[in-house]
C-alpha cells in the first residue's frame, strides 16, 4: 500500500495523554468494542456520534473485499460504516476507483447526510476527474450512504485533504497539503522543489469551489486540524522551516499554529517546539478563548520542558487567544508515545487519545507492542485518569468523540490483535471501535457465593465483575448460610443479617452442670433458645465440683452435706456414740464454744462445705474454743476416732 502524509502519521502518531502528576479519578471501562473489516488493510480515521439515532458513523480506508466489506472499487477505497448505539453495523459502503483512495474525515451535514474528504490516486469508478497525481476528493452522501455528488480539487502534483470544518454560513472549509501550483491550487510558496504547503479551500453545500489559498514557508508543511473561533479560524499543522507565512522555527519540525480571518488572511502565526521533531495533529478551544493543541515531540529543549525520554512523547500545548504560549506538557515513558486527537471537555479538562508502546513513566499498562491510549488531563498537566487498550500485537487510536450518554466516550483506530481487549481480527489491520463509560454502578464481592455481597468490598464497574453481585446486604461473606435471605436458626448467630440474634425463638434459662450430675450451679446460667452443652434446667446443686453431692444423693458419714439439705451426716448412728464421749454447749453458740470430753482427742472443725476451719487438741475435761469470728452456719466437730458432733453458730 502507498502512504500519504496521513499514512505517515499512522506510523508516527497515535496515542493519548497522561501526565507525571496523577489526580484520583474514576477510570472508564469498556462498555463495548467491535472490530470491522476483512482480510485486507482496513484503517479508520474519524468517528462521529449521530444524534438522530444515538448511533455512530466511521470513516476510513479499506483494502478488503470480504468480511464486513461487501464491495471494492480497486486497491483502496473510502469505507464508511454506520453503527447503531451498540456498535452493530446498520449499513456500510465503499467509494473510490481502481487505485489508492483514502478518506480522512467526515462531518454531518444539515440535511442529515455526510460530507467526506480525503485523497484519490484513481480517475475512474466513482471518481469523474483527477487533476494530476493525487487530488482532494470530497463526497456528499445521503443519510443511507448514497452518493449525491462528488468533486475533485487539486493540481498536477500531490494534494491530500485531511480535515473538514463546517462554517457558520453552511459552507465547508477543507485543509490538507499540496505540492501543486496550478489547477485549483494557487500561491504555492516553493513550487520548484515541490514541497508541501498547507492548502485551504472553501466550498459551498453543492461542492462548488469558493476560495483557495496556500499557507507555508519555503520548506514542507503538513496540515493537522482546523477549528472555528469567534472571530476567525485556527489551523494547526507542522512546519519544517521558516519564511513566507512561517515567522519562526525552532528545530527539525515544529507545531505551526496560525489564525486566519474569514477571508483567509493570516492574523497571527506561532511555532512551538524544540531542536528535534515536533508534529501538531489536533486542535480544540476552551470557552475562555484559549487554544489547545496536541501531537508528538522528540525535543528536550525550547518549549519542551518535561520530556520523558524514549523515542517520542505525547505533547499538549495551551496558548491564549492571540497565540502566546501558556503551558506545554509531555506525557510518555521510555518508548514511543503519541497523542493524535483531543476534545476540550471544559476549561480545565482535556480528553486525549493516541497510542503508546511504553509501560513506565506516565504509562501504567501495556497489552503488547502499541496500545490505544486514552487520558483525561487538566490544563496544568495532571492526569485525572488514563487507560491503555489493546492486545498483544499493534493498536493505534486516531480519533475520539463524546457520545449521547453522560460520562461516555468513543474512540477508534487500527487494530491487529485478537486477544486481551480486542475480540477478533479479520486480517491485517481492522477498524477497532471502543465505547468507554465512566460507570457509577457499585458491585460487591460475594466471597461465599450466596448471592449477597460484602458492603466493605466493592467495585465500580459497567458490568458485574466475576465474583461480584449488586446486593450488598451480606453480614458474613465467609459463610454462605448467613445472608439477608437466610432463615433465622437458634445458633447464637445473626443468620438473616437483620442485626438481631436468634429473634423469634423461645428462650430457656439453664445452669452449668460442671460435674455432670444433672444438677446445675445457679451462679452460672444461660438464657438461650436451646440448652447449651453442659447445662441443665435444675439449679439446686450445692457443690458443682463433686458429682456425688446433689439433691437426693445418699447421705454419707463424711462431714459433707451429700444431699444438699444444709445438714451434713444427718440421721447417722455415730452421732449417738459421740454424745457419750463429747458434749458441746451452748448449741447454738455465739462467742465461746465449750467442749466437755471424757478422753483426749485430736479434733477438726469443718463447715457445711467440708472445709476445715480449725484443728486442735481436745483434753479430758472442759475445753473452750472462741468462735466469735466464725461465720453463722452449721459446723461439725470431728474427733480423731471418727466421732462427730453437730453444732450451730448463730
Amino acid at each position: 500500500m502507498l502512504f500519504s502524509s496521513f499514512n505517515v502519521k499512522c506510523i508516527t502518531s497515535a496515542v493519548m495523554l497522561i501526565t507525571s502528576t496523577y489526580v484520583i479519578a474514576q477510570v472508564p471501562e469498556i462498555d463495548w468494542q467491535h472490530n470491522y473489516g476483512g482480510s485486507g488493510w482496513d484503517i479508520p480515521f474519524k468517528i462521529l456520534s449521530t444524534p438522530s439515532d444515538s448511533g455512530y458513523i466511521v470513516a476510513g480506508v479499506s483494502g478488503s473485499i470480504d468480511g464486513d466489506v461487501t464491495e471494492s472499487n480497486g486497491y483502496d477505497d473510502y469505507w464508511v460504516v454506520k453503527l447503531d448505539s451498540l456498535g452493530n453495523i446498520l449499513w456500510q459502503n465503499t467509494y473510490g476507483g481502481s487505485s489508492f483512495d483514502q478518506c480522512n474525515d467526515i462531518v454531518l451535514t444539515s440535511d442529515g447526510g455526510y460530507l467526506l474528504a480525503g485523497y484519490i490516486y484513481s480517475n475512474d469508478g466513482d471518481i469523474t476527474l483527477n487533476h494530476g497525481d493525487v487530488d482532494y476528493w470530497v463526497v456528499k452522501i445521503s443519510v443511507t450512504g448514497v452518493i449525491e455528488w462528488q468533486k475533485s480539487f487539486g493540481g498536477i502534483e500531490t494534494d491530500f485533504a485531511n480535515r473538514i470544518l463546517t462554517l457558520p454560513s453552511g459552507n465547508f472549509m477543507i485543509i490538507g497539503e499540496s505540492s501543486s501550483n496550478d489547477g485549483d491550487v494557487l500561491g504555492h510558496h516553493n513550487t520548484p522543489t515541490k514541497t508541501n504547503d498547507i492548502w485551504v479551500i472553501e466550498i459551498d453545500p453543492s461542492g462548488n469551489l469558493l476560495s483557495s489559498k496556500c499557507y507555508g514557508s519555503y520548506f514542507d508543511e503538513s496540515a493537522g486540524d482546523i477549528i472555528l473561533l469567534g472571530d476567525g479560524i485556527a489551523i494547526v499543522g507542522t512546519t519544517f522551516g521558516s519564511g513566507g507565512d512561517v515567522t519562526s522555527h525552532d528545530g527539525a519540525t515544529d507545531f505551526w499554529l496560525f489564525k486566519i480571518d474569514f477571508d483567509g488572511n493570516i492574523i497571527w502565526d506561532r511555532s512551538f517546539g524544540g531542536d528535534d521533531y515536533d508534529w501538531g495533529y489536533s486542535i480544540g478551544k476552551k470557552t475562555n478563548g484559549d487554544i489547545v493543541i496536541c501531537g508528538i515531540t522528540s525535543s528536550v529543549d525550547g518549549d519542551i520542558i518535561d520530556y520523558n525520554g524514549g523515542t517520542a512523547d505525547a505533547l499538549v500545548v495551551i496558548v491564549d487567544s492571540i497565540g502566546n504560549l501558556e503551558s506545554s506538557h509531555c506525557f510518555g515513558g521510555s518508548l514511543y508515545d503519541e497523542s493524535d486527537d483531543l476534545i476540550v471537555i471544559d476549561n480545565n479538562q482535556i480528553l486525549i487519545c493516541g497510542s503508546t508502546a511504553s509501560i513506565d513513566g506516565d504509562m501504567t499498562d501495556n497489552n503488547g507492542s502499541t496500545d490505544f491510549w486514552v487520558a483525561m488531563i487538566d490544563t496544568i498537566g495532571n492526569v485525572h485518569w488514563q487507560k491503555s487498550l489493546g492486545g498483544s500485537i499493534d493498536e493505534a487510536a486516531y480519533a475520539i468523540a463524546t457520545t449521547p450518554d453522560e460520562n461516555s466516550y468513543i474512540t477508534l483506530g487500527r487494530s491487529h490483535s485478537s486477544d486481551a481487549d480486542v475480540e477478533a481480527n479479520f486480517g491485517s489491520y481492522d477498524f477497532w471501535v471502543v465505547k468507554l463509560n465512566i460507570c457509577e454502578t457499585l458491585y460487591f464481592l460475594d466471597a461465599d457465593g450466596d448471592g449477597f455481597g460484602d458492603i466493605n468490598n466493592d467495585s465500580i464497574a459497567c458490568e458485574i465483575p466475576l465474583g461480584y453481585v449488586s446486593d450488598s446486604t451480606d453480614c458474613n461473606d465467609s459463610a454462605n448460610y448467613i445472608n439477608h435471605g437466610a432463615k433465622e436458626l437458634c445458633n447464637y448467630l445473626d443468620d438473616n443479617c437483620n442485626g438481631a440474634i436468634d429473634e423469634g425463638m423461645s428462650f430457656i434459662q439453664s445452669f452449668e452442670d460442671l460435674d455432670g450430675d444433672s444438677f446445675g450451679n445457679e451462679a452460672v446460667d444461660s438464657i438461650s433458645c436451646e440448652i447449651p452443652l453442659g447445662f441443665v434446667i435444675d439449679n439446686t446443686d450445692c457443690n458443682d465440683n463433686n458429682p456425688d453431692i446433689y439433691p437426693g444423693a445418699p447421705e454419707l458419714l463424711n462431714g459433707f452435706d451429700d444431699d444438699c439439705d444444709q445438714i451434713a451426716d444427718e440421721g447417722l448412728s455415730i452421732t449417738d456414740i459421740v454424745k457419750n464421749t463429747i458434749s458441746i454447749f451452748p448449741n447454738p453458740v455465739n462467742n465461746i464454744l465449750f467442749i466437755q470430753s471424757d478422753v483426749t482427742h485430736q479434733i477438726t472443725i469443718v463447715n457445711q462445705l467440708g472445709e476445715t476451719i480449725l484443728s486442735n487438741n481436745l483434753f479430758i475435761g472442759l475445753n473452750t474454743i472462741s468462735v466469735e469470728n466464725f461465720p453463722s452456719g452449721v459446723y461439725w466437730v470431728k474427733a480423731e476416732n471418727g466421732e462427730m458432733v453437730v453444732w450451730v453458730k448463730e
